[in-house]
């Protein structure tokens, strides 16, 4: 079996609620490889609270380079973007990465208000027009998509995929989140899985354990499909199923 490639990864020193010092990004990153994983999407918050740019992200990394390289990972930029009423004008002035300069940009939606439907659709579309394919982070935790699942199926068609987070097919989010992404991934409306790691302790970079709970579950090729081979398209910038 190849690497992992984890797309969604809080490992950078500093930019978020992720580790607080390079210390710990170094430890993160010594676990995520032993865990088998072989490239990391750098993917900070931006929102409200973190105003990373793309240019402050890609000066982190830089900083990491390094060291990564010695520990046997690769490291990509991105960003774990909130949705906001101007990210399309932040999108064509360049301030927001997509992950590693690729098309592909990791898009947080509200976790428990509701938000308009219609006007996200026509977002999509906004996005869609401009080749950006946009991977909606962590439905099964997001109260809406738990609600409505086969909401997902229409955000699908409009271009959009969706991302699991590897604790919540594991149960570390609680029963009702492990049953939603249970049910996602069922479905089909699942494309990647991803860490979201913050930590080496409550949050870690660690794939395995889900990867071994999806191939369980769906079958060596689904797991593989979420695990590496769709995350591998999403940095290398190819179409993914």
């Amino acid at each position: 079996m190849a690497d992992f490639v984890d797309i969604h990864c809080h490992i950078l020193p500093a930019l978020d609620d992720g580790p607080r010092s390079l210390m710990g990004s170094l430890e993160m990153m010594r676990m995520a490889r032993a865990d088998g994983i072989g490239v990391i999407a750098a993917t900070p918050h931006i929102n409200r609270v973190y105003g990373n740019t793309r240019d402050g992200i890609e000066k982190a990394i830089s900083g990491l380079a390094g060291e990564a390289r010695k520990t046997g990972i690769t490291i990509c930029p991105g960003a774990d973007v909130r949705v906001s009423a101007d990210l399309l004008k932040r999108l064509a002035n360049g301030h927001l990465p997509l992950i590693n300069n690729g098309k592909y940009l990791l898009l947080e939606l509200p976790h428990n208000a509701a938000f308009s439907v219609l006007h996200l659709e026509g977002f999509l579309a906004s996005l869609k027009e401009r080749g950006i394919v946009p991977i909606i982070t962590h439905p099964e935790r997001n109260a809406v998509f738990m609600r409505q699942t086969g909401l997902m199926k229409k955000w699908i068609m409009a271009g959009a995929v969706f991302q699991v987070t590897a604790c919540s097919i594991t149960g570390s989010f609680g029963r009702e989140v492990q049953k939603a992404a249970a049910v996602m991934l069922k479905r089909g409306f699942i494309h990647l899985a991803a860490s979201d790691a913050h930590n080496t302790s409550t949050r870690p970079p660690v794939l395995s354990k889900a990867y071994s709970f999806v191939k369980r579950m769906m079958g060596e090729a689904d797991a593989e499909r979420l695990f590496i081979t769709n995350p591998r398209g999403v940095t290398e910038g190819l179409e993914i199923r």
